[in-house]
Formats: structure tokens, C-alpha cells, sequence
């Protein structure tokens, strides 16, 4: 890992045309892009997106890492090109079961998984559940998160940001869909300016494809109850009861100008992951591995160099 930290290859400049999404097919009955694969024999990555996101989320960071970690993302159920749940119910638990079909069909266990937000939660549950399938775990900016942030401003936020698709529908769909990205860049972003706009254009046509889907209110819907959940409860369904099971070296990633998990999380996941190291980036928001990819990749390298893994 400390050779390609010191060839890390570069993404296109501020003027140029950013990378091009992945590929993807159907595989396990998801939607799942691939980088090219050099070193069949390599541990692959698997990476998990957020709520509202899908695969894409992805594209620079698989790029980054791809020479020395085949990736694969999937699209969770219900979000991009997956198809929806058969009985419409959304969940965690139900993201995280369909991750461990995928890494089983695909039989490229144990993996390097990443998620960032809802998958972030949806990895944990993984890692807790199916140690045997994840060599190391990183959590960008995960939604882990406790009553008292739920009662602050970071679950409204999320919320407004959910009821907007309803009410995007009642405008044309062009002017919907740049109203949900301009709302979701800055919830997501610490600068949105930094956000390509030929990455925007590629945005708003997924967002319009989505706000003609019957069913994109009720993905959101499920998965915002089941994170509430998560967090709310003490029991044996709580997130963090969750995360205190995982024995996977744990890799955490936080921003600090992070609109929707506050960064006082990180040192509440520090205790509560057995072999967690977390990190705070100050210019950063929700998605690191958007708003600065490079570095991402590159702080990822250093931490898998130092630590030890036993699997």
C-alpha cells in the first residue's frame, strides 16, 4: 500500500472533464459498477452509498484506489438503477442482507468495505454480522448517531431534504430536479462550488429519472425511519450496541463542516469500535469521498499501511 500512496494516480484538473461513471450491470439483483480489474488476485472493495445516492457517489475514489483494490459499488435496493424491494419495506438490516448476497455471489470475500452515511450504518451491520466477509472496514461520515443530534438540526435537514421529492413533483422536471441538487450539494458539501459542472448535468438527469419512479419517496421514507430507529433505541437493534460487536479494524471519516452527522460522532465511534481510528478533515462535509477524493485515498493508504490485519 505504501508503493501506490507514492504513485496514487491523479484525477482530471478543475477545468477538465471529470471521470466518466463506472460500468455497471445486474448482479445479485443490483445494479453494481466496476472498475477494470488488473490484479484478479487483489482483495476487492466494496463501497456503499448514502441515502439519495447511488454508485456514483463512488466514481473518483474506486479510480483512486482501483490499482491496488479492484471496486465494485453497488446500487442499494431502490436507489439507481436497482430495482425496488418486492414488498416495498426499506431497512438497514434488509441493505446490509443484500450487500452480504452480492460479496457471496461475487465470492471475493473478505472485502475492503466503504460506506459513506446510510452506508456507513448498513457496513457496520455487515462487519457485525459477517466478520468473515471484511478484511477492514472505513466509515465516511456513517450514520451513527444518538437522540440528542436527532433532536438538534441534522435529522430535519435530512427530512426537508426527503420531502422535497414529493414536492418537486409539482414543478416541471427540469426545475425539480436542479432544486434537489442544489438543496443536496449544500447539505453535502462544505463548498458546494467545488462540485464539476459537468458532474451537476450528469446529477440533475439521474435526479429527473428518479422523481418518475412510484416508488423513490418510499426507499427514502423506509431508510430515514430505520436510521432513526437505529440511533433512537438502546436495545439490541441500537447502531452502536452494533458497532461495539465489530471486531474489523475500523477506519472512520468525518468532516468537519458536516451538516448532517455532527462531528462530535467521531469520538463516540472511536469508543465504541474495538479497533477504530477516526479522523476529522476541516474543510470537508458529508462526503469526503466526493469533496476531496485524493485525500481520501490517500489518508485511507497511510492508515492500511500502519495497521494490522488478521484475516
Amino acid at each position: 500500500m505504501t508503493d501506490l500512496l507514492a504513485r496514487l494516480p491523479s484525477l482530471p484538473g478543475p477545468g477538465d472533464a471529470p471521470l466518466e461513471p463506472h460500468p455497471g450491470s445486474e448482479a445479485a439483483g443490483l445494479f453494481v459498477r466496476r472498475t477494470t480489474d488488473p490484479a484478479p488476485e487483489a482483495t476487492r472493495a466494496v463501497y456503499l452509498h448514502g441515502m439519495g445516492g447511488s454508485s456514483t457517489n463512488w466514481t473518483d475514489l474506486m479510480y483512486l484506489l482501483a490499482p491496488a483494490m479492484p471496486g465494485i459499488a453497488p446500487d442499494l435496493p431502490g436507489y439507481g438503477f436497482s430495482a425496488p424491494s418486492p414488498d416495498g419495506r426499506y431497512s438497514l438490516a434488509r441493505n446490509a442482507r443484500a450487500v452480504v448476497e452480492l460479496v457471496e455471489s461475487e465470492e471475493c470475500g473478505p472485502v475492503h468495505l466503504f460506506g459513506n452515511s446510510m452506508g456507513g450504518a448498513t457496513a457496520t451491520i455487515v462487519a457485525a454480522t459477517r466478520p468473515d466477509l471484511v478484511k477492514t472496514l472505513t466509515l465516511i461520515s456513517p450514520a451513527l448517531l444518538t437522540r440528542t443530534a436527532m433532536g438538534g438540526r441534522h435529522i430535519p435537514l435530512a427530512w426537508n431534504a426527503l420531502l422535497s421529492l414529493r414536492e418537486g413533483r409539482q414543478l416541471p422536471p427540469r426545475e425539480a430536479a436542479a432544486v434537489q441538487f442544489d438543496r443536496a450539494m449544500r447539505l453535502c458539501y462544505a463548498n458546494a462550488e467545488r462540485v464539476p459542472a459537468a458532474r451537476r448535468t450528469e446529477a440533475l438527469s439521474e435526479i429527473q429519472r428518479r422523481l418518475e419512479l412510484p416508488y423513490s419517496v418510499a426507499v427514502n421514507l423506509g431508510t430515514l425511519r430505520s436510521i432513526v430507529k437505529s440511533s433512537a433505541t438502546s436495545g439490541p437493534e441500537s447502531i452502536w450496541n452494533t458497532a461495539r460487536s465489530v471486531s474489523t479494524p475500523t477506519f472512520g471519516i468525518y468532516g468537519a463542516r458536516d451538516r448532517l452527522v455532527p462531528v462530535s460522532m467521531a469520538s463516540r465511534a472511536a469508543e465504541a469500535f474495538e479497533r477504530g481510528r477516526m479522523v476529522i478533515l476541516e474543510d470537508c462535509g458529508h462526503v469526503a469521498q466526493m469533496e476531496h477524493p485524493q485525500l481520501t485515498a490517500q489518508i485511507f493508504l497511510q492508515w492500511i499501511a500502519s495497521v494490522t490485519i488478521d484475516n
